[in-house]
């Protein structure tokens, strides 16, 4: 056994790094009870701890690794500086990431590591680069398919600029319509690990190599496949996090289409009820929506022709099992609206910025509210109770209160 003395990311900090059969092995924080008052004082260097390999095993003192700096971060949460921050990040990812590690330590790093990425507003790409390959390994490890579960998306933001071509690479051969189970475990690593947040200059990196390739063969599938839910969370996404970038109006009439097929609406022709319906969440299909808003975009006349046709299924005459998922649908289309308005205007991060051309103006703003009121005030007599409607008077009333207040205080 070696050991050498090698400096941290920051001056303030000091590590051991010792290697044991050729694996590096860290000495990481630790926290004391009795821990100084101010923040501002504290010396990282006075908490690291040490980790030791007996064997094949990974072991831990008394304190463990997790719990103090779970006492850490609850204390003065993430009050470190950023050299700090991202050096912890670093050592985290290596510990999630150690071969064969047991799944109980596994669990115990991954959960302090995305505690450490909560906020990624505080530390933009060009300052961490995570690989992505050791933790694609990980989770087929530990995981299967079951990425999602893991917080996956925290970490793709951080990928290198080359990762999405490599995955590419690696899982295109997987998508075959005709093997429903292959697809939908590739459709749910696709959409946990490919980068959606490269800058517009670099799109030619990232969603220009797939999207098309992916909206065609999506197209071309027109029985609700298993794996649609993942395909609509990673467009939903992708529109989310590139708004003004993408041109998705040849797309509109047929997401409107297949959200409305999504809704299980108990119609009948001649007697005979639909035996296909899309497995869209509620939550994709409203952040969607609201990311292709404004712009001179035809959504929102599309928007206003949905809404419509739903607002007879809030009366309080109709009830059945589509109620729950139209009740969740409302509730989340004003809050990602509101989400997507703070986002332009006030919550400014080192995020792609929606361009001046399709940030929402004051008339699409108005256009929305007027939009969602009639069936808002629907539902308000629910026989499902009116919790989820409440919010999404909250929040529209948030937005327009001259139209909404009004309406709620006569009824």
């Amino acid at each position: 056994m070696s050991t050498v003395k090698s400096r941290c990311y920051v001056k303030s900090s000091v590590y051991l790094r010792v290697t044991v059969h050729s694996s590096p092995v860290y000495i990481y924080p630790r926290i004391r009870h009795s821990c100084v008052s101010k923040p501002c004082s504290l010396n990282l260097c006075e908490f690291f701890m040490p980790v030791r390999y007996f064997g094949t095993h990974l072991c831990l003192d008394k304190f463990g690794v997790r719990r103090p700096c779970l006492m850490y971060l609850k204390y003065y949460g993430l009050k470190f500086s950023k050299e700090d921050h991202i050096a912890l990040i670093y050592l985290l990812y290596e510990l999630v990431t150690i071969p064969n590690l047991e799944p109980y330590l596994v669990n115990k790093f991954g959960l302090l590591f995305i505690m450490l990425l909560k906020k990624r507003d505080l530390i933009p790409p060009k300052d961490l680069v995570l690989p992505w390959k050791p933790l694609f390994d990980l989770c087929e490890r530990i995981m299967g398919s079951s990425t999602g579960s893991i917080g996956m998306y925290k970490y793709f933001s951080y990928f290198p600029e080359a990762a999405t071509q490599e995955m590419l690479d690696l899982w295109r051969p997987m998508l075959c319509p005709f093997n429903s189970n292959t697809m939908l475990a590739t459709m749910e690593t696709l959409e946990c690990f490919l980068p959606l947040s490269l800058p517009p200059e670099k799109a030619h990196l990232g969603y220009q190599l797939w999207f098309h390739e992916f909206m065609d063969l999506w197209g071309a599938c027109h029985n609700a496949p298993i794996w649609e839910g993942e395909m609509m969370w990673l467009m939903a996404r992708l529109a989310n996090r590139n708004i003004g970038y993408i041109d998705w109006e040849p797309y509109i009439p047929l997401m409107f289409t297949r959200f409305l097929r999504s809704l299980s609406l108990p119609v009948v022709y001649k007697q005979t009820h639909a035996t296909k319906h899309h497995k869209l969440n509620s939550g994709a299909m409203a952040e969607w929506i609201v990311a292709v808003l404004g712009g001179g975009s035809s959504a929102q006349k599309y928007l206003n022709k949905f809404m419509k046709i739903l607002e007879s299924y809030f009366h309080p005459a109709n009830f059945g099992h589509w109620l729950l998922k139209l009740k969740d649908f409302l509730r989340k289309l004003p809050y990602c609206f509101v989400l997507r308005i703070n986002f332009e205007r006030y919550k400014k991060t080192w995020e792609t910025q929606v361009p001046d051309s399709h940030k929402l103006t004051e008339d699409d703003i108005t256009s929305f509210v007027e939009s969602v009121k009639p069936v808002a005030m629907q539902a308000m007599f629910s026989k499902l109770g009116a919790t989820d409607v409440i919010h999404a008077l909250q929040h529209l009333a948030t937005l327009r209160p001259s139209l909404i207040i009004p309406q709620v205080i006569e009824r």
